[in-house]
């Protein structure tokens, strides 16, 4: 891992492939930060229409996963796109299918109640997969060779799991990967810079002195930010630069010619398309790596329906306002529809395989982050503060702040560098 590597991904938990970007670019109509024509498309059909379009693509993908051996196995979350693509299967299949739902035994993160509501109605045969805490370090130990990328999304851990458990029963499992993305999916930070936009033809000292005349608490963050991708980019960041730089005295900044951020319109419309354009770009691929790295290690193939560049030309022709409600901050509208026509009640919250990783390090992890972390003077060539470091560990295990994602980042790329000697994929 080069420098820029390891800054990029202390800050944003994973490395980022500029290459995907241009190819992302193409396929979602955005091109050398500018939106091109997207009122062609299917920006003209009607709701209906968009949802049988939708129907249509994910059955086509999903048959070519039905011809396989053995059937194929799904994913099943509490939220929207597995429980869809879930739905989707089992219309197709001529018997049930079996659903994997990770159990987190913590009552803010399991959605073990909702996916068995989703399993009853839609048919399933549904495997609830747990895990004993005690045996977190032996697991993140026995992942780790398969990493051929510190794994910065703890997301990971559940995947590996389920994936693992499937494997006993199919030699391939479907996943809901790519509807966030293509459907506006992440509607509580896109909404908020969708809807504020417009403040951005204003200068920054004038949308400061408007907050401090108006004090509208929904318009508190764009007073900060030069432009809305700064914006964009604080909502991504784990641990940002003045906090890094406290822990780690020499890190270099961000490569200049880096910019997934660069943007500075302030009209909705192009406001839209460019976080569509940048989720799709740069956080997606962190779950991306995440699947395949958990997939790898289990021994099983990974599906995503979504991703068929069908569905991915479709959704690049779709106004943004038919997948996004940015007063009531919901997404996926066309997806959320189309799950009613096999589910009584669609879960309304964003849910998807999280886990009680800020227990985690005050329970199970905690031996693990003092003896990989806190007794280290470098990481990946990085001199660390130690004293900074301990004092950002304790402000999480006393709960004055909450640092699960930028510790485990912390964590996951000590271990990495241990077991792996800090040689990634590209190296």
């Amino acid at each position: 891992m080069s420098f820029d590597d390891v800054v990029f991904f202390l800050r944003f938990g994973y490395l980022y492939d500029q290459a995907k970007t241009a190819r992302i670019g193409e396929l979602l109509s955005f091109r050398n930060g500018k939106l091109s024509s997207i009122t062609e498309g299917h920006s003209h059909l009607a709701p209906s229409d968009q949802i049988a379009y939708v129907r249509h693509i994910l059955s086509q993908s999903i048959r070519e996963c039905l011809t396989f051996t053995r059937l194929p196995a799904v994913f099943l979350s509490g939220g929207i796109d597995s429980p869809l693509i879930a739905a989707a299967a089992q219309a197709l299949a001529a018997e049930p299918l079996k659903a994997f739902t990770f159990s987190t035994q913590d009552a803010r993160t399991d959605e073990t109640d909702q996916a068995a509501v989703y399993a009853r109605e839609i048919g399933l045969e549904h495997h609830i997969v747990s895990l004993d805490a005690s045996r977190l370090p032996a697991l993140i130990f026995e992942l780790m060779p398969y990493c051929d990328e510190p794994p910065g999304d703890y997301s990971i851990i559940p995947t590996y799991l389920v994936c693992r458990e499937a494997k006993k029963h199919a030699d391939v499992i479907l996943s809901g990967d790519g509807a966030d993305e293509l459907f506006w999916g992440y509607a509580s930070r896109m909404s908020r810079v969708i809807r504020l936009a417009p403040l951005f033809r204003l200068p920054k000292w004038q949308r400061k002195l408007r907050w401090w005349l108006l004090r509208r608490p929904y318009e508190w963050n764009p007073r900060y930010f030069d432009t809305i991708g700064e914006w964009y980019r604080s909502a991504h960041e784990h641990n940002f630069e003045a906090h890094l730089k406290r822990i780690f005295p020499t890190l270099p900044a961000l490569p200049e010619d880096f910019d997934l951020y660069d943007f500075d319109g302030s009209s909705q419309d192009e406001t839209a398309y460019w976080t569509r354009w940048n989720e799709f770009s740069g956080h997606f691929q962190a779950g991306q790596t995440k699947v395949r790295m958990a997939s790898n290690a289990a021994g099983i193939q990974v599906a995503s329906p979504f991703l068929d560049e069908t569905m991915i030309q479709f959704a690049s022709g779709l106004d943004w306002r038919s997948c996004l409600d940015i007063e009531r901050e919901v997404g996926k509208l066309p997806l959320r529809a189309l799950l009613k026509e096999y589910v009584a009640s669609p879960s309304a919250g964003k849910l998807g395989f999280g886990v009680p990783m800020g227990s985690w390090l005050r329970g199970p992890l905690r031996g693990l982050f003092e003896d990989y972390v806190l007794s280290r003077d470098a990481l990946m060539g990085l001199e660390i503060n130690r004293e900074a470091m301990r004092a950002d560990f304790e402000d999480h295990l006393s709960g004055r702040q909450d640092r699960a994602w930028g510790l485990w980042i912390f964590l996951s790329l000590a271990i990495w560098e241990d077991v792996r000697g800090g040689k990634s994929q590209n190296d």
